[in-house]
């Protein structure tokens, strides 16, 4: 009878260690789609708040898009005046929507697929890297393909 209430209390504790743990997954995986979506997607390509996105950015962040065998890199300064120049070329009638086709979180790194689209088209595929740091999760680098 004592080993029974013994595993039961083992079986209960290891039970709470993964809920708890997955719980907090959870949490992770609900903060980082937040931000793509509301911070990357909407505030950046969607020209809604490109000053409040910025703040879900790492000062390192870089960008990486990769054209026909070429590729080009952008620093933060670099990304966010790109997109300050092209907010007057904005469509309000058709913004970029996102699928989002794998999240891993690992501890305090997350790698995010998600697919950029406007209008059903598919436009790029976006590979984005988080780091989870004191004030939250931000964004470290995106690797871009145009579809």
């Amino acid at each position: 009878m004592k080993k029974l209430i013994i595993l039961t209390v083992l079986f209960l504790m290891v039970d709470v260690a993964i809920f708890a743990q997955s719980n907090n997954n959870l949490q992770n995986v609900n903060d980082i789609k937040s931000i793509i979506t509301n911070d990357y997607v909407n505030g950046v390509h969607n020209f809604d708040d490109l000053k409040s996105a910025r703040e879900y950015f790492s000062d390192e962040f870089v960008f990486v898009s990769c054209l026909n065998g070429n590729t080009n890199q952008l620093t933060i300064d670099k990304y966010f005046d790109y997109y300050k120049k092209a907010k007057k070329y904005k469509d309000k009638t058709h913004p970029i929507e996102c699928k989002f086709e794998s999240i891993d979180v690992e501890k305090d790194f997350a790698l995010v697929k998600v697919k950029l689209s406007r209008n059903t088209d598919d436009l790029y595929t976006n590979y984005i890297s988080l780091c989870k740091f004191e004030d939250g999760w931000k964004i470290i680098s995106i690797l871009n393909q145009r579809i």
